[in-house]
């Protein structure tokens, strides 16, 4: 799944962003947002503009044409959790 098909709401983590923009990948990892980073759309905007997001404490946007090439993973176990639950067992699933 790629990010650009997460609904208003969803979390997920970022598997993948090697097939991104080389650009972008260097904006996105200043910003913190890595493989393993848990985002939360807040936001679409209509008409094929940027999601809205949440990662690392921070709102950012990225435009829907970046977010096809960024591969997510929702796992079925957080469905309940929140985001920052969430980012927590991601890293630990990371490192361990």
């Amino acid at each position: 799944m790629v990010l650009s098909q997460l609904k208003v709401g969803e979390c997920a983590v970022i598997q993948d962003l090697s097939q991104i923009a080389p650009l972008v990948k260097y904006r996105l990892l200043h910003l913190g947002i890595t493989e393993g980073t848990v985002v939360k759309v807040t936001r679409k905007m209509p008409f094929g503009g940027p999601l809205m997001l949440v990662a690392n404490g921070q709102s950012i946007s990225i435009r829907q044409k970046e977010a096809a090439h960024i591969q997510i993973e929702i796992r079925a176990h957080f469905q309940e959790a929140s985001c920052f639950d969430m980012q927590r067992a991601a890293s630990v699933n990371i490192r361990g």
